[in-house]
């Protein structure tokens, strides 16, 4: 089920009767490819999803892109080798603490690059994890 809310947290507890905790309160796990979590954290940057292939969320102007972790709550950051080294560090840092608002772990974990190959009309990316 796909379920799109402002404040996701507050849909989940009125709608779903997931486990209590000893504490009278509900766990909420953060689901598997958490397409609709990751847009809610870019749009609060000014940002949009391009485009979503498996576990890859492309962003708009393509400095950055996202990749779903093993867990739902991971998500890995990826900067294009293209993009301003200056600007990293605060892009970063804002999508962490937005990331942590809606209950996703977002890990920079390096960067990558894209070719295109006009024989056949298709895409080449290569990650290059540690590089920042």
């Amino acid at each position: 089920m796909v379920f799109a809310a402002k404040k996701p947290q507050l849909a989940i507890h009125a709608l779903f009767s997931c486990g209590k905790t000893g504490l009278g309160e509900f766990d909420m796990t953060v689901p598997y490819r958490p397409l609709g979590y990751i847009r809610e954290v870019l749009e609060s940057m000014g940002l949009d999803v391009t485009y979503a292939y498996d576990d890859l969320v492309y962003v708009e102007h393509n400095s950055f892109l996202l990749q779903m972790g093993e867990r739902g709550e991971l998500v890995y950051l990826y900067f294009n080798t293209e993009s301003t080294p200056e600007e990293r560090d605060g892009i970063a840092e804002q999508l962490r603490e937005a990331g942590r608002q809606r209950e996703l772990d977002i890990v920079r974990k390096g960067t990558y690059t894209m070719t295109s190959n006009p024989e056949d009309e298709t895409i080449s990316m290569q990650f290059f994890e540690g590089q920042f």
